[in-house]
């Protein structure tokens, strides 16, 4: 298995009791659908025993999910298709380089020094869209606007150096997704590359670990800086690409042809007809709270796209994420919504006669524990299971887990529940 991405809410530890539980579940010559694929953790790991679909919402999840279904039509990268990477990279930092060069040899110097005071003024005076009191070359205020004219990728560099990345990795970033668009040879997998450098990206960002939601402060975690900063992104992204050369992943061709991902709202999903019909088992990983994924990842999304969008402003100033304004807002994140699609998930899936598995989390404590943030009770979803399904129809198995969100440091006990909704299909 590749892990992607350090994920905030990942599966990984519950791993081996969602696999038995999934197994026992597959229908032989039916697809299984991972509908809310994520880092595509769980998915990965039947890409070799089933059909596999994978579906999210979030076009990072799509890129991830691709890398692997994908690769079975594609050519591994050869040593040549490396050496033109190389050199498209090389296109486009020099070019980036001779517009940011002085502020990429202040930013050695500093670190160096390990001076956080020049390191800070030299990120405030950075030419990009949130110093709007700089200029560019031609005397026009940064935007986005400006940078689409600069004949090179540079949405990093204009973006996020001196926030999330240091000036150097972000113009390394922007190169290497250069190199990887601009590459002449249609057979190689982009997205594998792309799903490559989300790994660098995830290993360097300048945040919370597990997610990306907003840049960390400078002066209250120095240390931390220096070492995100001391990461050479494309030496990171060729010592990956150069693992995946030399790695056989041993897929069974003629199950992963049929294999699919998509990327759509899980309700048109599950409206396609065609798509249901051939499904056999459907693992369902709804978010617990109240927080949206794109706000997690809008990185990784923003790499995927790279249109140069507006940024998002509130209250008369930029939001403390640096977000942009082109991020979903899925209903499933929402109080007032995420029961009443989790009951349609539960009718569709009951309809086609799906066998579908959730995992949901849930405080074990819950006069300690707040549960105010949480989308549903698992009350509530039991309820739901056995009122659709029928209570002879459901397995349920809890396990213990630890718990931490983004607003504290502080891990929390819960429970972990593994709900399988039994469809008569096996």
């Amino acid at each position: 298995m590749r892990k992607i991405l350090n994920y905030q809410g990942g599966k990984t530890n519950l791993l081996p009791d969602l696999k038995n539980a999934i197994s026992r579940n597959i229908v032989e010559g039916k697809a299984f659908l991972d509908i809310f694929a994520g880092s595509c953790v769980v998915s990965q790991e039947f890409f070799d025993k089933a059909i596999v679909y994978t579906n999210d919402l979030e076009k990072y999840s799509y890129v991830i999910a691709s890398s692997f279904i994908d690769s079975w039509k594609y050519c591994k990268p050869s040593d040549e298709d490396i050496d033109i990477l190389k050199g498209l990279y090389a296109e486009n930092k020099n070019k980036l380089f001779s517009l940011l060069q002085f502020y990429i040899t202040q930013e050695e110097v500093f670190f160096n020094e390990k001076d956080i005071e020049k390191i800070k003024i030299l990120y405030s005076e950075l030419p990009q869209i949130w110093n709007t009191k700089n200029l560019d070359s031609i005397n026009r205020p940064l935007s986005p606007d400006v940078l689409r004219t600069l004949n090179c990728d540079c949405l990093f560099s204009g973006y996020y150096s001196g926030s999330y990345f240091g000036i150097a990795q972000a113009i390394d970033i922007d190169s290497i997704h250069y190199a990887i668009l601009k590459h002449p040879n249609e057979k190689l997998n982009k997205n594998a590359f792309l799903a490559i450098l989300f790994s660098c990206l995830n290993s360097c960002v300048f945040s919370k670990d597990g997610h990306m939601a907003q840049p960390l402060s400078l002066e209250k975690n120095v240390t931390r800086l220096w070492n995100k900063r001391s990461i050479n992104i494309f030496e990171s992204f060729c010592e990956l690409v150069k693992e995946e050369q030399n790695t056989d992943y041993n897929f069974n061709e003629n199950i992963r042809r049929k294999s699919m991902a998509f990327n759509k709202d899980f309700v048109s999903l599950l409206n396609d007809k065609n798509v249901m019909e051939q499904v056999g088992c459907i693992y369902a990983d709804p978010p617990y709270t109240d927080m949206q994924y794109s706000r997690y990842y809008h990185l990784l999304n923003t790499l995927v796209e790279y249109d140069y969008p507006y940024p998002t402003k509130k209250n008369g100033g930029y939001t403390s994420g640096l977000y942009l304004n082109n991020r979903n807002q899925s209903e499933l994140s929402q109080h007032s919504h995420c029961l009443g699609l989790m009951r349609l998930l539960l009718e569709k899936c009951k309809f086609y006669n799906i066998n579908l598995i959730i995992s949901f989390a849930y405080p074990v404590d819950r006069e300690i524990q707040k549960t105010d943030r949480y989308l549903m009770s698992i009350d509530d979803l039991v309820d739901s299971c056995n009122l659709i399904y029928g209570a002879n129809n459901i397995v349920i198995t809890t396990h213990d887990y630890k718990h931490s969100n983004h607003r504290n440091h502080e891990q929390k006990t819960v429970l972990e529940y593994i709900i399988e909704c039994k469809g008569n299909k096996i």
